[in-house]
């Protein structure tokens, strides 16, 4: 009876060893799995783009202007964050600040020229031919819990849309800053900009 209660303690003991083993590998393989995806592939799912006329950017300055949404700051919000995911991209990134200074000492103002959605007189009067909009939905204003982003490169002078890329995020990703990387990395995919070519 010892003897047999000895045999089992020490194959319950060898079982644990085996099983903790097991958990331990599981767990390493998982973790570099999670590394081998980038956060760009990890977007991919989430996204839907379609371009025509793609532009050809080398130099060309891209105008940002406010998404429209509901709340304000978040509008200015992810249209910035947005635009700092474009660098590399081969566009000169004009800020709305800048945009606005340029159609003041024109005596035009901004605000009124988007309400009009007039991007033939912002681009015409700035000298900025491409314009970077977008549409931010809300589930929620009061906890600003986005459903969906859409962004738009358009050509200022006739309104055509070049690019538009829909970001659906997940709870995840609800965040300004990955909602602004998963965009920025979208575009520059209908751009044909890679990771290697933004780097030099």
């Amino acid at each position: 009876m010892t003897a047999m209660l000895r045999f089992t303690v020490k194959e319950a003991y060898e079982m644990k060893k085996q099983t903790l083993f097991l958990l331990f590998a599981v767990t390493i393989v998982l973790f570099l799995s999670n590394c081998a995806t980038t956060p760009d592939e990890a977007y991919k799912e989430y996204i839907h783009s379609y371009s025509r006329d793609v532009p050809t950017v080398g130099g060309q300055r891209l105008g940002v202007l406010p998404f429209d949404c509901p709340h304000a700051a978040l509008s200015k919000a992810v249209s910035e964050e947005v635009a700092m995911n474009l660098h590399g991209s081969g566009f000169e990134i004009v800020e709305y600040s800048e945009l606005s200074q340029m159609l003041r000492r024109n005596g035009l103002d901004i605000e009124t020229l988007l309400e009009d959605k007039d991007f033939a007189q912002i681009s015409s009067v700035t000298g900025v031919p491409y314009l970077l909009t977008g549409k931010v939905l809300l589930k929620s204003i009061r906890w600003k819990r986005v459903v969906r982003v859409s962004a738009k490169i358009l050509d200022g002078n006739t309104g055509k849309v070049l690019i538009k890329t829909t970001f659906t995020p997940p709870r995840r990703y609800n965040k300004i800053p990955a909602i602004g990387e998963a965009l920025g990395f979208a575009i520059k995919e209908e751009l044909g900009v890679t990771k290697d070519s933004s780097k030099k």
